[in-house]
C-alpha cells in the first residue's frame, strides 16, 4: 500500500520550504507496511493540480497527506482543500492567481479526514 505526502518548493521570500524537505526524506521508506512516496510540487500554478493527478496515477495512494508552508512554527497537514485560489504572492513562474474557482464541477471544499 502507498501513501502519498506532499510538499512543495519555496516560494514567496522563503528560501527554504520545510514541507520539501519532509516530502523529500520519508520518499522511499516503508511504515507500518506501507510505502510512503514522497513528492516535491512545483509551485508553477497552471500545472499543480496535474502533477498531483499524475502522483495519484502513478501511485495509487491508499492515503494522500498534502503538507503546506504558511507563518507557523510547525508542519501541519493541509486540513481543507478549498476550490478556490486567491494568492497575494505569486506563484514560481510569476503569476497572480485572483478569485478563481479551480473545478467549476468540485465541491467547494474538502475536509482532511486522516485519524
Amino acid at each position: 500500500m502507498n501513501v502519498l505526502l506532499t510538499g512543495f518548493e519555496p516560494f514567496g521570500n522563503f528560501t527554504v520550504n520545510p514541507t520539501k524537505l519532509l516530502a523529500k526524506h520519508f520518499d522511499g521508506h516503508q511504515i507500518n507496511n506501507t510505502n510512503v512516496v514522497g513528492k516535491v510540487v512545483m509551485l508553477e500554478f497552471p500545472s499543480i493540480g496535474k502533477q498531483i493527478e499524475e502522483a495519484i496515477e502513478s501511485y495509487r495512494p491508499k492515503a494522500i497527506v498534502m503538507t503546506g508552508q504558511v507563518n507557523r512554527n510547525a508542519i501541519t497537514p493541509e486540513r481543507i482543500a478549498i476550490n478556490y485560489a486567491n494568492a497575494k504572492t505569486p506563484y514560481n513562474c510569476e503569476t497572480f492567481v485572483e478569485n478563481q474557482i479551480l473545478d467549476m464541477d468540485g465541491p467547494d471544499g474538502i475536509f482532511y479526514t486522516l485519524q
